[in-house]
């Protein structure tokens, strides 16, 4: 895929204590699995379809603060054999660096 990252992603599988929410224009959605995270994006598990060149908000409910970080949605893909289950790949604002760097570093952690 061509709007895939390019830079080494931190997989973040034992993050399962750390709730994460998508705020889209209209909806409300609760992340089931984060995928993997670096500095300039994040891959999300969802449960359905979301809308590719949305904007959106991830609100990221840490154990030491609450993180709020912006982006754009470039992918959504259903995972093969499982109709409930969509990953979906989010590109972090690149206007807002220091905020991205601080989530990296909370969820990489």
């Amino acid at each position: 895929m061509s709007d895939q990252r390019k830079e080494i992603r931190t997989l973040v599988e034992h993050l399962r204590s750390v709730k994460i929410t998508l705020l889209l224009t209209g909806a409300t959605i609760e992340v089931n699995g984060l995928l993997d995270v670096s500095p300039f994006g994040v891959g999300v598990s969802v449960s359905q379809l979301l809308p590719v060149g949305q904007s959106i908000e991830l609100l990221c409910e840490c154990p030491k603060q609450t993180l709020r970080v912006q982006g754009t949605l470039i992918w959504s893909k259903r995972v093969s054999g499982d109709q409930a289950s969509y990953h979906s790949g989010i590109l972090l604002q690149p206007a807002q660096v220091q905020q991205n760097l601080e989530f990296f570093q909370q969820l990489s952690i």
